[in-house]
């Protein structure tokens, strides 16, 4: 009898180990040549774009015409933000995201974030008008913040010209 329930132990311990292998985790989930994606991000109709799949970045100046440069990512750049999607499940969020919450701000920010990979594709837009602290929304938020650090932080960005004028 013993032997039984050992064999059975040892059969539920090798099925539940499997089951959790095939988790998409970014330690087992390869990046697709394809990955590319287009983020929109800012205040009011302009906006900042990065568009990875055309290597451009297109600075909001606010009162003046817009300007627009190359910048491209590293690979390691794209694979850090890839990993970051799939640590946040991407996929799972509604196409128009409208987190909960009882607080809302103005000005606020709009994301439009447009991603390729494989034979996937998601767009997601969110106005974040309402400070969410759901973990959707600040999951969002800090992958968002990630992208947008590493643009600031390339030089292609630091040579743009300066905005003129703000938000209000």
């Amino acid at each position: 009898m013993k032997k039984v329930y050992m064999i059975a132990l040892i059969l539920l311990v090798a099925i539940l180990t499997g089951c959790t292998s095939s988790k998409a985790t970014p330690e087992n989930v390869a990046m697709p040549d394809n990955f590319g994606f287009i983020l929109k991000y800012g205040y009011g109709p302009k906006k900042n774009e990065l568009n990875t799949m055309e290597g451009t970045f297109t600075k909001d100046l606010v009162i003046i015409d817009p300007v627009t440069t190359d910048l491209r990512l590293t690979t390691d750049e794209m694979k850090n933000i890839y990993e970051e999607m799939v640590k946040l499940d991407i996929l799972s969020y509604p196409d128009e995201f409208f987190p909960e919450s009882n607080m809302k701000v103005t000005p606020y920010r709009t994301y439009e974030f447009d991603v390729r990979f494989g034979n996937s594709t998601k767009k997601i837009l969110w106005k974040d008008e309402s400070l969410s602290e759901s973990r959707k929304a600040v999951q969002l938020r800090s992958l968002f913040k990630k992208i947008i650090n590493t643009i600031e932080n390339k030089e292609e960005f630091k040579r743009l010209p300066e905005a003129q004028g703000g938000y209000a």
